[in-house]
């Protein structure tokens, strides 16, 4: 369906929802597609890849965060201006369920290595900012994440500072940034200028995790 003037169809009809309910790739690139309605792709079980590229869309559509299946979403080439609060939950979520599937169950479980996860370990009602420190005094080494949808914040910068500071001044060891589904060259130089000398880097990507796990693995467990 790319190339297909679809833009009148997103806004006035259901038809997209008969269409998609068992394909798992669906191309509507091309299309002048500016609106979908929030329950555009309900009636799809299947659907792991999403190509919108070259429409006239303003933001990451709400009706994208309903698809359980989706695996890539591609949008480039539109006008976006912002990402709504549901789409920035949608992609936090994405980054949590990944420590939680991935992260944890390779350190803790194959590596025997015990991990303190700020989502699951940091307590409600406790000073956020106390609690982070906290937990990096009593590690050894620290794991800061980087994924796409935090590159244009001032990510990490307390979270780094804080483990520059116990690095030099007691017994932490090194300071790992995993950089997931991010190219260095999207981070402003400055910002990454600012701890680059301190830090391991570890370029990750989930389509060739297992140079990521390899480099993690031996940065973990040699000495330098």
């Amino acid at each position: 369906m790319k190339d297909t003037n679809l833009g009148k169809t997103f806004r006035d009809s259901d038809i997209v929802s008969n269409i998609i309910s068992t394909v798992k790739t669906f191309d509507i690139s091309g299309n002048n597609i500016w609106y979908m309605n929030e329950f555009t792709f309900n009636a799809s079980n299947e659907l792991n890849h999403l190509i919108l590229m070259n429409n006239i869309l303003l933001e990451i559509p709400i009706a994208v965060s309903y698809l359980e299946t989706l695996e890539t979403l591609d949008i480039r080439f539109n006008q976006l201006q912002s990402i709504n609060e549901t789409m920035r939950s949608w992609m936090e979520n994405d980054n949590i369920d990944w420590i939680k599937n991935e992260l944890i169950p390779k350190v803790e479980n194959s590596w025997n290595l015990k991990i303190c996860i700020e989502h699951r370990d940091i307590l409600l009602g406790d000073s956020h900012a106390d609690a982070l420190a906290n937990a990096t005094e009593m590690s050894t080494h620290v794991i800061i994440i980087i994924s796409e949808n935090h590159k244009d914040y001032p990510w990490g910068r307390l979270e780094i500072e804080r483990a520059k500071l116990e690095k030099f001044t007691k017994y932490l060891q090194k300071i790992m940034v995993i950089m997931r589904n991010v190219i260095r060259e999207d981070i402003p130089l400055a910002e990454l200028a600012k701890f680059q000398n301190d830090v391991i880097i570890i370029d990750w990507y989930d389509t060739e995790s297992t140079d990521g796990w390899n480099k993690l693995r031996l940065t973990l467990f040699t000495e330098y």
